[in-house]
């Protein structure tokens, strides 16, 4: 009986040598790995722009909705004001962690990178300048689901002109020197807003789960 219990914790330690050289002492934690599949996550945050242009006699003439992109210091402001690190992010979020809620209109063309700061031409005629929104409604998240939070403002041309539409931003300060940016959106084709039309945007972010 002895000299098979021998054996047998023989043939037990030859596997376990065999099987640590093949795969290494780091890959043999089989605990470790399962754990680590288990706890797996897919968060993320998106946003979508949506856009529509009210004439003076109340009809809807424009319509426009696309997906934004969230830049690096959205990303990186949105850090810095949910976990306060110390180190690691040297992004400047001067008005950070002020809240996004700030809409802004532009006539450029050259936008939708996420290393942007800003806008590439910000209108700043009248009824159309950059403008807390008038409305911020959360959805809460139900279980296994996604919280959104719908952002939005509607502008009033009144430059006496007409003006063409072509960007829009979202920030956290209505003052551009000290402003920080979360996200911005091309618009394609442009929006043009005659003199006294309406331009609704609804910036709606969600945090998925």
């Amino acid at each position: 009986m002895q000299l098979k219990n021998i054996i047998l914790y023989g043939v037990i330690v030859a596997l376990s040598v065999t099987v640590v050289g093949m795969y290494g002492f780091q890959s043999f934690n089989l605990g470790e790995s399962q754990t680590s599949s288990a706890n797996s996550e897919s968060s993320f945050i998106t946003g979508h722009v949506t856009m529509f242009v009210t004439a003076p006699d109340g009809k809807i003439v424009t319509y426009r909705q696309s997906d934004n992109i969230i830049v690096n210091q959205g990303a990186d402001c949105a850090n810095k004001a949910l976990f306060a690190p110390t180190s690691g992010i040297t992004t400047t979020c001067s008005g950070s962690p002020g809240t996004f809620d700030v809409i802004a209109l532009g006539t450029g063309v050259n936008g939708d990178t996420r290393t942007d700061t800003a806008l590439t031409t910000e209108t700043s005629a009248t009824g159309l300048a950059r403008a807390v929104a008038s409305t911020v409604n959360a959805t809460a998240a139900p279980s296994g689901g996604t919280s959104t939070v719908s952002i939005s403002n509607t502008f009033t041309n009144t430059s006496g002109g007409a003006v063409t539409i072509s960007e829009a931003g979202l920030f956290n300060s209505t003052n551009k020197s000290i402003d920080g940016m979360f996200a911005e959106e091309p618009i394609s084709p442009s929006i043009a807003l005659n003199n006294n039309d309406e331009l609704t945007v609804k910036w709606t972010i969600s945090l998925a789960n």
